[in-house]
Order: structure tokens, then C-alpha cells, then sequence
């Protein structure tokens, strides 16, 4: 189809695969051959000749937009970990018994997969992200005002309620996380 010799790429991959490295010649007619004479095509290239660009870290930092992103996401990243984190350890000080509010915390991400299996390719990863930090942040707001208010009957319950739907707020939005993130930056960059 793109008209090239199937046993010219095949010896090029060969080449790459190996120790030694690829000779090629060109002859007067500027046509290319390998150290066994035979003729290559002029598209075809040596892998070992093309140069790949180097990367590194500060090239997230070359341009504005892409720079934008790492800089957004790197702080996502860190507060989806510390509140994620924070809420499986602090599982212990809810007002439950600690291995009880531990196992109906744990048990919050079980319903993200089902709903992130059902939603993210319909609505997007952008807008089930969005959606998930907003239910953990207004969840855990309101667990914390429910915490203040302890004293009073059905705080407890209303402290687990919120601290659950938290939980799958920050559980949904983590494991979005993860499939967006690389599908903002360039391929080359991934």
C-alpha cells in the first residue's frame, strides 16, 4: 500500500535488534545499500540515525499552555492524594466503631466504578472530574459542620452520610484523575 519492500523494514528491525550496527552506502546515483549490496529505498531510514529529541522534566515548563496544565494538575494530584489519604486514616476518629466506619469507607468505591464505567465515555473525564471533587468538597464541608453540631441527635449519622459520600467523591475523582491526566499533554510528552 505505501509501496515500500516488506524485507527492507523487516532488515532494519533486525538491525535495530542487534549488537551490530547498520552499514549503509550510497552509490554515485545516490541510491542507498546495505553492507550486502543490496539497494534500499531512499525512504526508508536507519533507526539508528534518526535523532529523537531529548526530553526532560523543565520541558514541561516550554511553553505557556503546556506549563499551565502541569502546573493545574500537579496541584490536583496533591489534594486529591492528601484528601484521599486523609480520609482513610482519620477513618478511625469517626464516630463508629474504627473498623466499621473503615469498611463503610472502603466500601465507597465501589459504587465510582460502576458509575465511572456508565459515564466517563458518555459525559467526558473533565466533567466526571469536576463532578466528583465537587461532591467530595461539599460533602466533607458538610461533614465538617455536622462534626460541630455532634451533640446534637442525628449528627453522627449525618457525619457518616457525608464522610461516605466524601469518600466517593474523592475516590471517583482520583481514579478520573488517572485517565485525564495523560490526555492533556502531547503524545510526545506522555
Amino acid at each position: 500500500m505505501n509501496k515500500v519492500n516488506e524485507s527492507d523494514v523487516l532488515r532494519i528491525i533486525d538491525y535495530a535488534s542487534s549488537s551490530q550496527p547498520l552499514v549503509l552506502k550510497q552509490d554515485e546515483s545516490g541510491n542507498t545499500h546495505d553492507e550486502k549490496g543490496e539497494r534500499r529505498r531512499e525512504d526508508i531510514q536507519d533507526p539508528s540515525n534518526s535523532a529523537l529529541p531529548k526530553y526532560t522534566v523543565l520541558t514541561l515548563f516550554t511553553r505557556r499552555r503546556i506549563a499551565m496544565i502541569t502546573i493545574i494538575m500537579s496541584y490536583t494530584w496533591a489534594v486529591n492524594s492528601l484528601t484521599y489519604y486523609g480520609l482513610v486514616l482519620s477513618s478511625a476518629s469517626l464516630p463508629l466503631d474504627r473498623y466499621l466506619s473503615f469498611l463503610l469507607l472502603s466500601l465507597a468505591e465501589y459504587p465510582v466504578a460502576v458509575i465511572e464505567y456508565f459515564t466517563l465515555n458518555k459525559f467526558g473525564r473533565k466533567r466526571i472530574c469536576i463532578l466528583f471533587h465537587a461532591l467530595a468538597a461539599v460533602s466533607l464541608i458538610a461533614g465538617t459542620i455536622a462534626n460541630y453540631f455532634s451533640e446534637r441527635a442525628g449528627a453522627k449519622i449525618a457525619l457518616m452520610i457525608f464522610y461516605f459520600l466524601g469518600k466517593l467523591g474523592i475516590s471517583g475523582s482520583f481514579s478520573t484523575i488517572f485517565l485525564l491526566t495523560p490526555e492533556l499533554y502531547p503524545t510526545n510528552l506522555r
